[in-house]
């Protein structure tokens, strides 16, 4: 696969433009827990480089890479390495390494740079991983299937890995396209150190198998987003519910608003978000209270965040 990739830049190199983008991006936060333990420090760190290839028609071929430094640079991961061909007017898109799985809200929305986690962590245990993946945008309809490790953005494991796949099928409609919805399934094995108590246990693989509805609301001066999730881990149900809301109430200042629920095996665990959003001219400050269910914890947070890109 990746002599094929290289076969095409060389075909297209002769014939086509190239643009590049450096991307950085710093966040650092503060988070209080019953108003006696705080906790402060880099959350993460990230730098991106992003190559596009062009020809008559638009883009062609993209090649990607993140590096993330995590928790006060204590944990370092090549987060995502991909090269994406893109055929005929984006209709379908070859993508091969490690990417965003096509499952759910993942497909296009993350929560690593919010204040609140959405289900992933729990269910499919990642949201990146290594593989193939075909995708594309056919009218008002997108689509994308993929068949990757199961070992997600966490060290580089063995071919062929424990074998993962997901799926998704979404509609776009709406004068603008403000309206987005989708359903999607995955099913496959994944390494434990995706599980939330993988450090209690000994490395091993878990069986996943999970089914999505998700909804994106996105009108003008606020935006929605919704996932249910439903399926098993390890033979225990599991369902969940997450929901987010920003609300613009002035140019540089958004209410933010979100929640999740999840059932496991006759355990409900969730939390509530409410906080707010500045984005100043060089920095985005958030701070919020978080209310966790499970722990009967109130959490308060405050986030300091920067990114550029620097496209040459």
């Amino acid at each position: 696969m990746v002599t094929v990739f290289l076969l095409m830049i060389a075909v297209f190199t002769s014939e086509t433009s190239a643009s590049w983008n450096l991307g950085m991006d710093l966040d650092a936060r503060m988070v209080i827990t019953d108003f006696d333990e705080v906790d402060a420090g880099i959350h993460v760190v990230g730098a991106s480089l992003r190559k596009i290839i062009t020809d008559s028609t638009g883009d062609r071929l993209i090649l990607f890479a993140l590096v993330e430094a995590h928790d006060d640079f204590s944990d370092w991961m090549l987060h995502e390495i991909y090269a994406q061909y893109k055929g005929p007017m984006g209709r379908w898109n070859i993508t091969a390494g490690r990417f965003s799985v096509p499952y759910g809200l993942n497909t296009d929305y993350t929560t690593s740079r919010s204040m609140f986690d959405d289900l992933y962590p729990v269910t499919l245990g990642m949201a990146m991983d290594s593989g193939l993946m075909l995708s594309g945008v056919v009218r008002d309809i997108d689509y994308g299937v993929a068949v990757t490790q199961g070992h997600g953005a966490h060290g580089t494991p063995d071919f062929p890995g424990e074998t993962f796949g997901t799926a998704r099928l979404g509609y776009t409609f709406g004068d603008a396209g403000e309206y987005r919805f989708g359903i999607s399934a995955a099913t496959g094995r994944t390494h434990s150190k995706h599980h939330p108590d993988h450090k209690h246990h000994e490395p091993h693989t878990i069986k996943r198998s999970f089914a999505a509805i998700d909804a994106t609301i996105e009108p003008g001066h606020w935006i929605a987003r919704l996932e249910l999730q439903a399926g098993e881990i390890n033979d225990q149900s599991v369902i969940g519910g997450f929901g987010m809301m920003d609300y613009a109430l002035l140019p540089r200042l958004d209410l933010n608003l979100a929640g999740r629920a999840i059932r496991t095996d006759g355990h409900t665990s969730g939390y509530a978000y409410v906080g707010a959003s500045y984005r100043s001219a060089w920095f985005t400050f958030r701070g919020g209270y978080t209310y966790d269910t499970k722990h009967k914890d109130h959490i308060l947070s405050f986030q300091i965040y920067r990114m550029f890109s620097i496209p040459f």
